[in-house]
């Protein structure tokens, strides 16, 4: 889309506005989740405020305006979830339950020892039960014991059964925080009665940090899986318009403007807590970033968030030219734009490892998921992932370049007739990449890695700027030429067509 922003100049006379909208605890309600889980109202504050003032520098030449607002808000963020009880901690799952029997009795979730796995007599896969459903203490995975230590323990008394959704929001909870200013500011200059120039330059930089669940007003915990710390987002803006009155029938206008954009998100609260803290082998920690790594635990919270990245950076430059001439009936309009469109990306991924656990390694089938048996935390703690990964990301800079020249002339052949005639011109050039990754085709004479002596397999990615190919991601193309035609014609006072 495209958005159209129109600023006040500066006048004579100076002017100028205030205003505040403000909400806080002693004009707001409890939440609906904190009455439900017996939680006090909690301290919750929001206040958008801003001015503008505008007048004269010089009376008659040089005027300014400025305006600023800003969003300040410190919130509670509710949830509920689930963390490992003090006993799972410690690989005891005597008193971890997933149903009731017929008498209301409840159902122990049976841990299985996933090394003891054998073939049946009938060929079915069984496992062995571990004995009063504990986890020797020789056998729990350092990693998994170290991590567990970095995750608070609950703070209400969760489901009756199953224990889950044991953590909520509290007084002592890390807020949502977001602070959101805004500033702008214009300067015209009359030079003359037939020269003017102005600039404007606005910037806007919201800074927000939310989605806690193990950190505290007091401390941050780096194994808190809140992707939100920080979640920024900075606009820049500015232009610069000059325009000259050459005679009475003649109008050059010139214009510059700059467009940039800036994303960062992620999680910072698990720097410098990276795999060496947790213990994992040398060899891992030689290839991945000391950031604390991911969890995932099927039914649980889990532990870790991606590492802050910075995506995406867009900026846009552009130049623009015009002339404007009047004869008569006829306006003619001539002019020119030039654009630089760049864009980057900062994404790591997940470069300190991302590892998944559920019930499969403790299940008592191997092949087949139960609620009556295996847990995903007894899997973490027996160091058994159903799955895992490293990420190694590249980091994109890319730029496209655009130039157009139209020319268009407004002619008014009657009262009641009006005809545009034009013709535009663009050209866009290919997309380019600073680090040469852009795919430009397919290599069909290239041999593949799959290929065997006895068996030659073609065909590969041709990459722009490497072996002789373009850098562009496609050919040139100078042919881009639109003509323009339009007529309005007036059939009554009340009617255009």
């Amino acid at each position: 889309g495209v958005i159209n922003m129109v600023t006040k100049n500066g006048t004579n006379q100076f002017h100028g506005a205030l205003w505040e909208f403000l909400q806080n605890t002693h004009l707001d309600a409890n939440t609906f989740n904190s009455n439900l889980t017996g939680v006090r109202r909690q301290e919750s504050h929001i206040s958008t405020f801003g001015g503008d003032v505008g007048g004269p520098i010089r009376k008659n030449k040089l005027f300014f305006t400025y305006t600023f607002e800003d969003i300040r808000q410190v919130i509670p963020d509710p949830f509920t979830t689930s963390v490992p009880t003090p006993l799972q901690k410690q690989g005891n799952f005597s008193q971890t339950y997933y149903a009731r029997d017929a008498s209301g009795n409840p159902l122990i979730q049976t841990i299985y020892d996933p090394f003891t796995t054998t073939t049946g007599a009938n060929g079915a896969l069984v496992r062995m039960p571990f004995a009063g459903n504990i986890i020797p203490t020789s056998r729990l995975d350092p990693v998994a014991v170290k991590v567990f230590s970095y995750v608070p323990l609950g703070n209400v008394a969760g489901d009756p059964l199953t224990g889950l959704n044991n953590l909520t929001n509290n007084s002592s909870t890390r807020k949502f925080t977001d602070y959101f200013p805004e500033n702008t500011g214009r300067v015209d200059y009359d030079i003359n009665q037939s020269t003017r120039l102005f600039v404007r330059y606005s910037r806007n930089a919201l800074q927000e940090e939310r989605s806690f669940h193990y950190s505290t007003n007091a401390a941050l915990d780096p194994a808190d899986t809140g992707n939100n710390n920080p979640f920024t987002r900075e606009n820049h803006n500015a232009t610069v318009q000059f325009t000259k009155t050459l005679t009475p029938t003649l109008i050059l206008d010139l214009r510059a403007g700059l467009e940039r954009f800036k994303s960062e998100s992620g999680a910072n609260q698990g720097a410098a807590v990276g795999p060496s803290t947790l213990g994992f082998s040398p060899t891992f920690v030689s290839e991945a970033a000391n950031w604390f790594p991911k969890f995932n635990w099927a039914n649980y919270e889990g532990a870790g968030a991606q590492p802050s990245y910075v995506s995406p950076i867009a900026q846009t430059t552009s130049f623009q030219g015009g002339l404007f001439k009047s004869m008569g009936r006829v306006v003619s309009k001539f002019g020119v734009e030039f654009r630089v469109i760049r864009g980057y990306s900062q994404t790591p991924g997940f470069n300190a490892g991302n590892f998944t656990f559920d019930q499969t390694f403790t299940g008592a089938n191997p092949t087949l998921i139960q609620p009556s048996s295996g847990n995903a935390l007894a899997s973490f703690l027996l160091g058994t992932p159903q799955s895992g990964y490293i990420q190694v990301a590249s980091e994109p800079a890319r730029q496209e370049k655009m130039t157009s020249l139209y020319l268009q002339n407004d002619i008014r052949a009657t009262d009641k007739l009006k005809i545009n005639l034009g013709v535009r011109w663009d050209y866009m050039g290919p997309m380019t990449d600073r680090f040469n990754e852009l795919p430009r085709g397919f290599a069909t004479n290239t041999l593949n890695p799959i290929s065997t002596p006895s068996f030659p397999v073609y065909g590969g990615v041709l990459f722009a700027g490497v072996g002789g190919n373009p850098r562009g991601i496609f050919d040139q193309s100078w042919g881009n030429v639109g003509p323009r035609f339009g007529a309005a014609y007036q059939l009554d006072q009340h009617t255009v067509l």
